[in-house]
């Protein structure tokens, strides 16, 4: 009796770390920026639409906003239906020291990755934009 008591005792435990595994991963997945370093990025460009403005980020503590802003972005289900919706529009172009390109649109409550669009929580969406309108004002 007390083995099998010890037995799904076991098994109890085995089953409760693989959904804890499988679920902090799901979280890793829904936030794709987190492992991005200030030290990875070798620039970053960020267009605005309107008023249609293209400038480089050069300022370290722009820099280093922007990436403490993605690292706080949580994205839900593909949705390409911001294609559909007109209004205020930046995307942040970053080229990584290994010379790979990620393009972040922010078009709230969406948020484009690389061509894909995905719903998103609508405050670091916000950040993502009044960044980009500083970044502007700035130049």
């Amino acid at each position: 009796m007390k083995k099998r008591i010890f037995m799904y005792v076991i098994s109890s435990i085995v089953i409760l770390l693989i959904l804890a595994f499988n679920f902090a991963e799901k979280i890793q997945e829904n936030k794709p920026f987190t492992s991005l370093k200030m030290d990875d990025v070798e620039k970053i460009e960020l267009l605005a639409q309107p008023p249609n403005t293209l400038v480089e980020i050069t300022d370290r503590k722009h820099l280093q906003e922007l990436i403490d802003i993605l690292h706080e972005v949580v994205i839900y289900k593909k949705d390409n239906s911001w294609n559909d919706y007109a209004g205020q529009f930046v995307q942040y172009k970053i080229t990584n020291n290994n010379g790979d390109i990620i393009t972040i649109g922010a078009f709230n409550p969406f948020l484009i990755i690389d061509g894909v669009g995905y719903k998103t929580k609508y405050q670091p969406c916000e950040d993502l934009n009044k960044l980009a309108y500083k970044v502007i004002d700035r130049y």
